[in-house]
């Protein structure tokens, strides 16, 4: 898997190059009863449309622009990255666990990571790879730009290899001098685009 299938993740978090290199070798209606309901005009908006409605507005209008945009927790979302890996030209198998990263006010992140397992499959070897653990860092805002810096990196990854007719084999990947990225943005009430090194992670507000 080439190393920009997992570039996203350690940009957002300040993972540096060479440790990528290393990994690479997250409705509905009321029922009615049709008997009893009164008669409606089928093109009228509900009460609970109005309502949703008026939520959307507030919600958007709420939203601050910009790095405050940034701040809070946002957990990345395992169905978006997976489809990244794809696209990247690995083939994912799965993507399980908690990946957040939390934007703090003064200027600094925090990366937490719970068993967050991203398992592929290529020639016939399947590799496991599991983080866990926190990554510090710092990050500037300029415009739409994103640069993050790591400060401190514990976080923990294990990687795990799977060869046809042999024994799996497990390491602790080293965890590489701090790191310096830069990206643009995107963000929303409920959803953080990141772009950087050709790659687009996307991550969920945290509620």
């Amino acid at each position: 898997m080439a190393a920009l299938s997992l570039v996203m993740i350690f940009a957002l978090t300040g993972c540096g190059d060479d440790d990528i290199d290393q990994a690479a070798s997250a409705n509905g209606g009321a029922a009615s009863d049709g008997d009893n309901a009164p008669d409606t005009d089928a093109d009228a908006p509900t009460d609970a449309e109005d309502d949703a409605e008026e939520a959307t507005d507030i919600e958007s209008a709420d939203v601050p622009a910009g790095v405050e945009c940034l701040y809070g927790n946002w957990y990345v979302d395992n169905d978006a990255f997976k489809e990244m890996l794809k696209k990247a030209g690995g083939r994912a198998l799965s993507v399980s666990g908690w990946a957040i990263v939390t934007y703090n006010p003064d200027g600094t992140s925090l990366a937490t990571f719970d068993e967050w397992t991203t398992v592929t499959q290529e020639q016939g070897a399947k590799a496991t790879m599991v983080r866990n653990g926190e990554d510090q860092a710092t990050y500037v805002v300029t415009g739409d730009q994103i640069t993050t810096t790591e400060t401190v990196g514990s976080s923990v990854l294990m990687m795990t290899m799977q060869m046809e007719g042999k024994d799996a084999i497990t390491v602790e990947a080293p965890h590489e001098p701090f790191s310096v990225t830069t990206g643009t943005f995107t963000c929303t009430a409920e959803t953080l685009t990141v772009n950087a090194n050709g790659a687009t992670s996307v991550l969920l507000r945290e509620h």
